[in-house]
């Protein structure tokens, strides 16, 4: 058995199966078969082999066996807290038409040709005297929605990405800019006089090092905010910054990002307003986060 984690839970890959709350089906090429068989485990256990260990292995079995209900050594379950999903008339009619505008792209300039195919094809079923062919219409309309869908959780993953780096290079360039001021204010007091330190020469190669590697940094940044402006613009970008601050809030290794993630979209929005580059600027804001 592995050890437990710094929660105190066993990971699941490796020691024992997971029970999951769903039957066994067999599937029938692009559908499950309808007959349900035993309960799902998942994952592996100990007797795995290491080549086999992976989340998505899936194994049936029985919820009896002969003589009582079956249990075993190498099946365990991980607890969750849920709640009921249709609460209420309102709850269900809200869903109903959030799930009827996934994959249109509705509220989303950027998919206008995918969306006006969406729209033309249920426009198209929706004058169809034919059954047979109106279903046909409908099942691609379906799955034109479903590939839009995938390409819109893709591209939102791309641009939380792409947050979660202009944080993190936020932070060092308030390192490296605060390390480069002090480097020229210990510069600045001992090699300023006529008659130079010793220790000058050196300092100086210290300090040029320093602002190379800062110019590098902030070109770097730069690149990075000018091409989530040019790929993504503003309404996907401010769509993605409460859920990247909700993701950093929830992650204790990534709450001290907080800040770095305002101030990088301070700088971005500056540029999307501006489009002008101005990396002096973005520099300072990044120093002056406490």
């Amino acid at each position: 058995m592995l050890k437990p984690n710094p929660l105190g839970l066993h990971d699941m890959l490796g020691n024992v199966d997971e029970m999951m709350f769903e039957p066994f089906r067999l599937n029938k090429l692009d559908r499950q078969h309808g007959q349900a068989g035993g309960y799902v485990v998942r994952g592996g256990d100990f007797r795995t082999a290491q080549g086999e260990l992976r989340s998505s292995l899936r194994k049936e079995r029985n919820y009896y066996d002969a003589k009582a209900a079956a249990t075993s050594k190498t099946t365990g379950v991980r607890l969750a807290l849920a709640s009921s999903t249709l609460t209420s008339r309102e709850r269900v009619s809200s869903i109903e038409t959030s799930w009827k505008k996934l994959g249109t792209g509705s509220g989303d300039t950027s998919q206008g040709e995918d969306k006006s195919a969406v729209q033309a094809l249920g426009t198209l079923a929706s004058g169809v005297a034919d059954e047979a062919l109106k279903e046909k219409l409908k099942a691609l309309e379906n799955q034109l929605r479903a590939s839009n869908q995938q390409q819109e959780e893709t591209r939102d993953q791309a641009i939380r990405a792409s947050l979660n780096l202009g944080a993190f290079l936020c932070t060092k360039m308030l390192d490296d800019g605060k390390y480069l001021d002090f480097l020229q204010k210990n510069y600045a007091l001992n090699c300023s006089a006529a008659e130079q330190d010793a220790s000058c020469p050196m300092r100086k190669g210290k300090l040029d090092e320093q602002k190379d590697r800062l110019h590098k940094l902030s070109r770097y940044y730069a690149s990075s905010l000018v091409d989530s402006a040019t790929l993504y613009g503003e309404p996907l970008l401010a769509r993605q910054i409460p859920v990247m601050g909700e993701i950093i809030s929830r992650n204790e290794q990534l709450k001290e990002l907080k800040p770095y993630l305002q101030t990088h979209w301070v700088n971005q929005q500056a540029f999307l307003k501006t489009q002008k580059i101005d990396t002096d600027a973005w520099l300072n804001r990044c120093k002056a986060v406490q």
